[in-house]
């Protein structure tokens, strides 16, 4: 607040002794914390995600108690939905509530869809609410989600309510039917 205030000085006295510097110091003051939040935003649909979340989870483990991730999770819309208030049918394959949620087609002529890859998202996105005191469940099923093949080749239902057994979550997690 002072520097705004006290602004017009200094460029008097940079324009009366053009030769003289001016140098500034500027403190923030930084709350300290023993723990730190960090932010991942991911897709199922997408090979380097699931990359890093393989790399990461051993550093993720040593520090332990000292840090916490948030998984973030990429949509879009569909335009043309959203011109029409989300109103009419939408019979976008890569959408869901009427394209308030979309994503690319993984795969383009493929069997997945952009629909697959909302909704998978959103089922990692429940696991990892539904079981704030036990992310293993979140990073196991991602880890087991990046080693099978046709779980990312198809992005279904049926794969992950099997994953979601493995790890031992309720699979009415995936009770996501649009």
């Amino acid at each position: 607040g002072d520097v705004y205030k006290r602004q017009d000085k200094f460029k008097q006295a940079m324009q009366e002794n053009p030769q003289n510097r001016v140098s500034f110091s500027i403190k923030f003051p930084i709350t300290q914390t023993t723990k730190v939040d960090y932010t991942v935003w991911l897709s199922s649909s997408n090979t380097n995600s699931f990359q890093f979340i393989h790399d990461f989870k051993k550093y993720h483990e040593r520090l332990g108690d000292l840090v916490s991730i948030k998984p973030n999770y990429v949509l879009w819309f569909c335009l043309s939905c959203k011109l029409d208030n989300f109103q009419g049918h939408n019979d976008n394959p890569n959408c869901v509530s009427r394209g308030r949620y979309c994503a690319p087609d993984p795969d383009n002529a493929g069997p997945a869809t952009g629909k697959n890859v909302v909704l998978e998202d959103l089922r990692q996105k429940c696991l990892f609410i539904s079981y704030p005191s036990n992310q293993d469940k979140w990073w196991n099923y991602l880890y087991k989600f990046a080693e099978k093949e046709e779980c990312q080749r198809f992005i279904d239902s049926e794969c992950s309510e099997n994953l979601l057994r493995e790890v031992g979550a309720d699979v009415n997690l995936s009770l996501i039917h649009i």
